[in-house]
């Protein structure tokens, strides 16, 4: 183990822009979380490690009781599912643009993997529903949206004081979703936010921060505390912790579309604010990735809907509109709706994020007093509580 009082190194990696956040003083993790959320309940020990030894390869049947258990919610179990932007189906489909290859031309770059580049994201887009939240707030009493956003923000503020990359962020909002989808009554957000921002860096960042860095915990439990919420995350999502990220799809689509970086990190500012709104948690990430970038697009008029990006999003115009809109909305209605979480504002105000967060927005085409969400049928769906149950 790497002792806590040793000095470590962690590169700035901002993905595609190659300028690294302005160097200042550092602030503490968790500092002002406390002052936000209470952390007065003891973790139960009810839901213990997996102990299960390995078993043969072989076909496993598992009982119905045993398959509820799992935190993951398939296709069947939502009854509007049908409602959503279906993406194109690759194996069928006519191409858009069949003269452009972009990941021919980035073949022999090694960081770009044009080889599987493509089936990558196809991966990443058949995994999109198994890791759908859902509404989980009646499980947490003491969760609510306002305090879920607080974490959020507090999520923003760590990744830029432990300077990791923008993955670890949207790792650690998803996460932390999904831990709340599969418990139940949980107080201790601070320790589970702390806990889920260091596996998520373990997953994404060399140097991942230490329980020991977020001094704000008690010093005698801190360490103790983390490390229990770290099994107990890994135990609940099975170790399938590798998440479509929308961070990911967007960078996928503003490199193929050949946009400029003050695009792309508009598209980031639009696409970081809706993590605070609880929301657009179950929207698709890569739905959430093109609406943000469509949004952008329109904001600086660089263009609008490509063959290009529907060629390598699967996404039509049509099927992206309706969520920009929302989200142009939803940006307009930020300050009204969580006026203390202005982290994310603050951060796309400096000039080496091009101070997008001044940009002007669209003209909202929604009524100023229309609660901020996703299009209908994007929304939280029903869910069969027969099919679906957790075990805490």
């Amino acid at each position: 183990m790497i002792p806590a009082n040793t000095k470590r190194n962690i590169n700035p990696t901002y993905s595609d822009d190659k300028n690294a956040l302005p160097k200042k003083n550092k602030r503490t993790g968790l500092t002002d979380l406390s002052n936000a959320i209470s952390s007065t309940l003891h973790i139960s020990s009810k839901a213990g490690e997996n102990t299960e030894k390995p078993r043969r390869v072989r076909p496993v049947v598992r009982a119905k009781s045993e398959e509820r258990k799992s935190f993951r919610v398939s296709e069947s179990t939502y009854e509007s599912d049908s409602e959503l932007p279906t993406r194109l189906d690759q194996t069928i489909w006519m191409d858009p643009c069949p003269d452009f290859d972009y990941d021919a031309r980035n073949r022999g770059d090694p960081f770009q993997v044009p080889e599987y580049a493509v089936d990558i994201f196809n991966y990443y887009h058949n995994r999109e529903l198994k890791f759908r939240p859902f509404d989980y707030l009646h499980r947490h009493p003491q969760l609510k949206k306002i305090r879920r956003a607080k974490v959020i923000d507090w999520f923003v503020r760590c990744q830029e004081d432990f300077e990791v990359n923008h993955e670890v962020l949207y790792h650690s909002v998803k996460m932390f979703d999904l831990f709340m989808c599969a418990s139940r009554n949980m107080e201790q957000f601070d320790y589970i936010g702390a806990a889920a921002m260091i596996v998520a860096a373990k997953l994404d960042q060399q140097g991942p921060p230490l329980p020991d860095d977020f001094i704000n915990l008690p010093l005698g439990q801190r360490v103790k505390k983390v490390n229990n919420y770290e099994r107990k995350i890994l135990t609940a999502l099975k170790c399938d912790i590798n998440f479509p990220l929308s961070y990911r799809f967007l960078r996928r689509y503003s490199r193929t579309g050949g946009l400029d970086m003050q695009t792309l990190t508009l598209a980031r500012f639009v696409l970081e604010t809706s993590l605070l709104f609880y929301e657009f948690i179950c929207v698709p990430d890569s739905l959430m990735a093109a609406a943000a970038l469509l949004l952008s697009m329109r904001m600086i008029k660089t263009g609008e809907w490509s063959t290009k990006l529907i060629k390598y999003s699967g996404y039509k115009l049509e099927q992206v509109e309706p969520l920009m809109w929302r989200l142009n909305h939803m940006m307009k209605m930020r300050s009204k709706v969580y006026p203390a979480c202005i982290s994310i504002e603050e951060k796309y105000s400096h000039p080496i994020f091009y101070n997008v967060a001044d940009i002007q927005l669209l003209p909202d085409r929604r009524p100023r007093n229309e609660p901020v969400g996703p299009p209908i049928g994007l929304g939280f769906a029903s869910i069969n509580k027969s099919k679906l149950t957790f075990e805490d």
